[in-house]
Order: structure tokens, then C-alpha cells, then sequence
């Protein structure tokens, strides 16, 4: 079942220091997903509930975001099918 997949974002600070959490994945089909990760990516914090405490991170702290795997709906200006070669 796709709704229990789990979903890791990773989360890479400036100052190095990296922090991962896990979290079921929401249901691929919802029309507002890619819209969901662009209002994200413009707050001025990252918002996460983990085990039952709110995690508020700057994002002037974060250097990249990374989610595996990747949401099938994704804003229209990501580039798709690029591959890590360095």
C-alpha cells in the first residue's frame, strides 16, 4: 500500500551538521501537493511534528533539503530526471 511508504527528508545545515526524519508518505493523488512543497520552500521556517514536539527550523540555517523518494507531482520549476554524478 502507498500510503505506508515512509518518506526520509533530509535536511543539511550551513554549518554542516545534517538531521534526517522519517514520515509516512501522504497520498500521491492530491492535486495540491506540488503547491504544498513551493509554500514550503518560500516560508520563512520549516515547520515538523516529531514525536509529539514542534520542530521549528530557520531556513537561513538549512543549505539543501532533500526528500527520497521524491513526490510524483513536483513544482513546475524542478528539473525531473537529473542524476548526482559528483
Amino acid at each position: 500500500m502507498a500510503s505506508a511508504e515512509k518518506v526520509v527528508l533530509t535536511i543539511t545545515f550551513v554549518n554542516g551538521t545534517v538531521q534526517k526524519y522519517e514520515f509516512p508518505r501522504g497520498p500521491q493523488d492530491n492535486p495540491k501537493l506540488a503547491s504544498g512543497v513551493e509554500t514550503v520552500l518560500k516560508a520563512p521556517q520549516l515547520l515538523l511534528e516529531a514525536g509529539g514536539n514542534l520542530v521549528v527550523i530557520p531556513m537561513s540555517s538549512i543549505l539543501s533539503v532533500e526528500v527520497s523518494p521524491a513526490p510524483s507531482k513536483l513544482p513546475a520549476t524542478a528539473i525531473k530526471g537529473a542524476r548526482r554524478i559528483s
